[in-house]
């Protein structure tokens, strides 16, 4: 059963900020975005302008992982080519714990660091400051 995105995205975010803070907050003016992909997961996305269009720090998060070595590969080819996660200087993939082994396999060799959605618990921010 897919894990509810929506509820993974602060903290996805928060996640990252934690990350890359010092870079994020480097100039006046900084933002974080997500876009939820119908049937694709999200992205989440932090902007610095010191890095003009560039992106600081992309995560695709995937709730339905792809099925056999080829959905893998895809998926890879995906992030490392065609997708805004590509143009980020920090890549991240947060993928169900049930498919970490097989995401970390299909990623190996790449930039792009590959975190598990169970250690973000779909509770509310407020609750944890």
């Amino acid at each position: 059963m897919p894990q509810p995105l929506k509820p993974l995205l602060p903290h996805i975010a928060a996640h990252l900020l934690v990350l890359h803070a010092g870079e994020w907050s480097q100039r006046s003016r900084a933002m974080v975005s997500y876009v939820v992909r119908r049937g694709r997961g999200a992205t989440v996305i932090l902007r610095s302008p010191k890095l003009g269009s560039e992106r600081l720090a992309s995560a695709r998060v995937v709730v339905k992982p792809p099925s056999g070595a080829t959905g893998w590969r895809e998926l890879r080819y995906d992030l490392l080519k065609t997708d805004p996660l590509s143009a980020a200087v920090h890549r991240y993939l947060f993928v169900p714990e049930s498919s970490l082994a097989e995401a970390t396999a299909a990623m190996k060799r790449s930039s792009i660091k590959v975190r598990s959605n169970s250690s973000f618990k779909p509770t509310s921010l407020r609750d944890a400051a």
